[in-house]
C-alpha cells in the first residue's frame, strides 16, 4: 500500500488517545481537555504500552529503506520507554511529522484522501467494532482535506518543530506578533504614568460598588447565550449510545434519549427556546450571543444545512424575545466547513455566509450599513448599545484558531491581502478611539485565549491588546470551551490587569447540564458588580415525550458563592489563591463548571490537580499556562529540535519559511483538543489535517 497508510497509522497513533481520554484521563485525574494532543498521546502510551509497541511496528514496516525502518522504530520506542519525559510531546510531534514528510513524498492528493479513508476506518473499526467509522470518515475527510491541502501547497514544506508549534505541541520561544497600534490618547511615556493612575481609581470605584448592595433592578442586566448546537434532527426516545460523536437521531434507532436533552447528544430546538422564554421573563437591556450553532455533525453538513441552523435561532429569538437587541458574533461551528474561514480565498463559502450572517442577525442586533459593511468584509463589528457610552466590539476569534486551515494563508500578508494584519489594526483603532471618546467597551468573542486552540502567537496579542486596553473594555465574555471558567490577561508585573468571562453552553453534549449567564453592571461606570448563572438539571427531567417542560433556575451568585469583595481581575486571581487552601470552594467551582452535572463529583482533585486548575485560569496564553503548570520545568521551546537526518532532510530554512510555518500546523491541534467535543471525532480530524497538511506540502 502507498506510503501515505503509513503516515496515516503514525499520526492516528499518537491522537487515538483522544478516544481513550474521556475515560481514562479523569480516572487518572488527567484532565484532557488541557492537554494537547501530543500530551494526550503520551498520556496513552504510558498506560497502553504494549498497544503502542505493536502500532509503531505495523508502521515502520511501511518504511521502504531498511535503515529508515529500523531508525524510526528505535525512535518510537524510546518515546514509549520514556513517555513521561518533559518535552510535553515535542520530540515525539517532530518525530511523527518527520516519518510523514518521507511517507507522503510522492503520492498525490487523490491518492492522500483515499488512503486517509481507508485507514481511518481500519483504525476506528480496530478500536472497536461498534464505531460508526465508514459514516464518520467517509464524511469528514472529504469535507476537511482538501482545505488544507490547499493551505499548505502555497508554503514551502516547514521545518519539523515549528509544524510542531503550531499544535503545542513545542511552544513558542518568543512573542511573535505584537500589538501593531498602541495607547492612542498618549505618548508611551505619559501612558505608562497614567495607568497606575487608572487602575487605582477603578479599584477604588470596584470597592465601593462591592461595599454598597444593589438592586437587580437598578442596573444593566445583560443575557449572555452560548454554544447552542441545535440539533435539527433530534428524536425523544432514540437511541443515545449509537458510537457515534452525538446521538439521539431517530435513524440511529430506539433509546432513552430525553424530550429536553441527553448529554450524549446536542439540543433539541425546543430546549433551546425553552432558555429563550426565560429571557423574555427576565427582559434585560440587551442579549449576547457568543457562537456556535449548528451540531457537531461535521461528517454530514452542507452550506445549505449550515446556514439553516443559523436561521432558525434568529427566527425563534425574534418570535420569543420580541424587540430585545441581541449582539452575537460568529464561533466556529457556523462555518463551510466547519471552522474554516478566509474572506479572500474563500469567497463562495466564507463570502456568502457572512452577507447571510448580516442579513439574518440585522434585525436583532439593529446593524447599520457601516456594521453590516464590517460583518461582510470580516465578520466583526462594533456598535453603541443605546446605553450610555457603552459599545459593543465583537471580535471574529476564528483568525485566531488553529483549527482554522486557512490562517496559514490568512496571517500570510501576500497572500491574504494583508486579511488578518487589517482586523488586528482595525480592532486596536476601535479601542483607542473609544477611549478618545469617552466609551466603555463590552468585548464579545467565541474562542477563548489561552486553550490550545488559540495560536500561540496570537494570544500574545490579544493579552497585550487586553492590558493595553483594560481602562477601556468593562467586560469581557467568550464561550467555546461549554465550561464556566474565566482566564486572566496579566501585565508585566504579573498583575491581573484585564479577564474574560468564559460562560457554559446551553449544549448538552459532554455531561454539561443546558446554562446561561446574566450579567449586572454598573449604570455609571458600567462595571460588573455581580453574575448569576441558570440552568435546569436534564437528570432530572422524567423520560418520554409527556414530560412537562423543567424550570430553569438559578444556580448561583458569582459574588455569593465565591465571596468576592469586587469583580476586579485582581480579586478573581485571589480566588485562585484561595483554591489552594479551601477545597471546599475548589469543588463547588469545578461542580460549576459543567453546570453541576456531577461530572466532576467522583474526581477529587488535589496537588498538581488543584495546579493545573489553577494555571488554565490565571494564563491567557496555552506557553503560560504550561509554564506555570509543569513543574519543575516548561515544555521545550522551539528551541529544543531533533536532530536525526533522516528528519533534518527535507527541512527549509529561512525566517519567512519558518513563520509561514508556524501558522500551518497548529491549525490541526483543536479538532482533537475540544472543538468537536468528542474525543473520537477529534481523533479523526486531526490524523486528517495532518497527514494531509504535509501530503499537500510535497505535492507542491
Amino acid at each position: 500500500m502507498k506510503g501515505l497508510a503509513l503516515a496515516s497509522s503514525v499520526l492516528l497513533t499518537a491522537f487515538l488517545v483522544g478516544f481513550f481520554c474521556q475515560t481514562e484521563c479523569y480516572r487518572l485525574t488527567e484532565r484532557s481537555e488541557d492537554k494537547t494532543i501530543f500530551e494526550r498521546a503520551k498520556i496513552w502510551i504510558r498506560h497502553h504500552p504494549t498497544q503502542a509497541r505493536e502500532l509503531a511496528t505495523m508502521m515502520t514496516k511501511m518504511l521502504k529503506n531498511e535503515d529508515d525502518r529500523l531508525l524510526y522504530l528505535s525512535a518510537l520506542d524510546d518515546v514509549i520507554v520514556q513517555p513521561l519525559d518533559d518535552s510535553g510531546g515535542c520530540v515525539l510531534c517532530q518525530l511523527l511529522i518527520g516519518l510523514f514528510k518521507i511517507a507522503l513524498r510522492q503520492n498525490e492528493y487523490p491518492v492522500v484522501e483515499q488512503s486517509l479513508i481507508e485507514y481511518c476506518e481500519f483504525l476506528l473499526v480496530a478500536i472497536d467494532q461498534r464505531i460508526q467509522a465508514k459514516e464518520i470518515c467517509q464524511g469528514i475527510i472529504p469535507l476537511q482535506a482538501p482545505h488544507v491541502a490547499r493551505a499548505v501547497t502555497t508554503i514551502p514544506v516547514p521545518e519539523n518543530v515549528e509544524v510542531c508549534e503550531f499544535i503545542n505541541a513545542c511552544l513558542p520561544s518568543t512573542d511573535a506578533y505584537r500589538l501593531p497600534h498602541k495607547r492612542s490618547a498618549a505618548p508611551p511615556a505619559e501612558a505608562k504614568k497614567r495607568q497606575p493612575t487608572r487602575a487605582k481609581e477603578a479599584t477604588k470605584k470596584r470597592q465601593r460598588a462591592a461595599a454598597t448592595p444593589f438592586a437587580p433592578n437598578d442596573t444593566i442586566r445583560i443575557v449572555q447565550l452560548t454554544d447552542i448546537h441545535i440539533e435539527k434532527d433530534y428524536a425523544t426516545n432514540s437511541l443515545t449510545d449509537c458510537w457515534m460523536p452525538v446521538c439521539c437521531q431517530a435513524e440511529k434507532g430506539p433509546g432513552n434519549a430525553g424530550h429536553y436533552g441527553s448529554y450524549q447528544c446536542n439540543v433539541p430546538q425546543r430546549t433551546m427556546e425553552l432558555f429563550f422564554q426565560e429571557v423574555r421573563a427576565m427582559a434585560p437591556d440587551f442579549v449576547i450571543f457568543s457562537g456556535d450553532i449548528p451540531p457537531h455533525t461535521m461528517w454530514d453538513e452542507t452550506l445549505e444545512s449550515q446556514l439553516e441552523c443559523t436561521s432558525i435561532l434568529t427566527n425563534s429569538l425574534s418570535s420569543i424575545i420580541g424587540g430585545i437587541p441581541v449582539y452575537p458574533c460568529i464561533g466556529n461551528h457556523e462555518m463551510f466547513p466547519t471552522n474554516l474561514f478566509s474572506v479572500s480565498l474563500m469567497p463562495n463559502a466564507t463570502g456568502v455566509m457572512l452577507e447571510e450572517f448580516a442579513r439574518m442577525w440585522t434585525p436583532l442586533a439593529g446593524f447599520s450599513a457601516e456594521e453590516v459593511a464590517t460583518m461582510e468584509e470580516a465578520g466583526y463589528y462594533t456598535k453603541l448599545t443605546g446605553i450610555g457610552n457603552l459599545r459593543i466590539v465583537a471580535m471574529n476569534t476564528l483568525y485566531m484558531y488553529t483549527a482554522n486551515f486557512y490562517n496559514v494563508m490568512n496571517h500570510n500578508d501576500l497572500i491574504s491581502n494583508g486579511e488578518v494584519t487589517r482586523l488586528k489594526l482595525k480592532i486596536a483603532a476601535i479601542l483607542a478611539q473609544a477611549r478618545d471618546d469617552g466609551e466603555k467597551v463590552i468585548f464579545v468573542g467565541h474562542h477563548v485565549p489561552g486553550n490550545g486552540d488559540f495560536i500561540a502567537t496570537a494570544s500574545h496579542w490579544y493579552q497585550e491588546l487586553m492590558v493595553n486596553f483594560s481602562d477601556v473594555v468593562v467586560l469581557h465574555v467568550s464561550g467555546h470551551t461549554h465550561s464556566d471558567e474565566y482566564r486572566l490577561f496579566l501585565d508585566d508585573e504579573g498583575n491581573a490587569a484585564s479577564m474574560v468571562y468564559v460562560s457554559p453552553s446551553i449544549d448538552i453534549h459532554g455531561y454539561k447540564n443546558p446554562s446561561m449567564r446574566v450579567f449586572y453592571l454598573d449604570k455609571t461606570t458600567y462595571e460588573v458588580l455581580d453574575y448569576e448563572q441558570y440552568y435546569f438539571d436534564v437528570k432530572a427531567v422524567g423520560p418520554g415525550d409527556t414530560v412537562p417542560p423543567p424550570t430553569i433556575v438559578r444556580l448561583y451568585s458569582a459574588k455569593e458563592e465565591y465571596g468576592l469583595t469586587d469583580f476586579s481581575p485582581n480579586s478573581w486571581k485571589d480566588l485562585l489563591d484561595r483554591f489552594r487552601t479551601d477545597p471546599v470552594l475548589l469543588q463547588t467551582h469545578r461542580s460549576h463548571s459543567n453546570a453541576n452535572s456531577d461530572d466532576f463529583a467522583s474526581y477529587a482533585c488535589t496537588g498538581q490537580c488543584v495546579e493545573d486548575y489553577i494555571c488554565r485560569m490565571l494564563h491567557s496564553t496555552y506557553d503560560g499556562y504550561e509554564a506555570c503548570s509543569t513543574p519543575p520545568t516548561s515544555p521545550p521551546t522551539s528551541g529544543t529540535t531533533i536532530t536525526w537526518p533522516i528528519i533534518t532532510e527535507y527541512r527549509t530554512t529561512g525566517p519567512a519559511a519558518g513563520r509561514r510555518a508556524r501558522r500551518l500546523a497548529r491549525e490541526a491541534y483543536d479538532s482533537a483538543a475540544g472543538v468537536l467535543r468528542s474525543p473520537l471525532l477529534g481523533s479523526v480530524m486531526v490524523f486528517a489535517t495532518i497527514a494531509s497538511v504535509v501530503a499537500g506540502s510535497l505535492v507542491a
